[in-house]
């Protein structure tokens, strides 16, 4: 079974490499978390918000696989998002 690492910690994680004139998608990232930072750990840590969240990121991402002149913080996001399961 896979268990999830907080949301609020790999939120924490990835919003320090994206930068900053990435506006939007900061804001977007931010007020989810504000919106969920009050619910159970249960939920905090589920698929389900991990889900949600990566739908923002994608938002903001190219709709296709990662190539190796796309910039670095999005190879970052990516990689963080990635390892943020724990596996049991």
């Amino acid at each position: 079974m896979t268990q999830y690492c907080s949301i609020i910690d790999t939120h924490n994680k990835i919003i320090q490499i994206i930068p900053e004139n990435q506006i939007n998608l900061i804001d977007d990232l931010i007020k989810f978390i504000k919106s969920n930072k009050t619910k159970s750990l249960q939920y905090l840590t589920s698929k389900l918000i991990y889900i949600e969240y990566l739908h923002i990121l994608l938002k903001y991402m190219p709709n296709r696989p990662l190539k190796n002149n796309d910039p670095e913080w999005m190879w970052n996001c990516q990689d963080i998002f990635s390892s943020a399961s724990i596996k049991n």
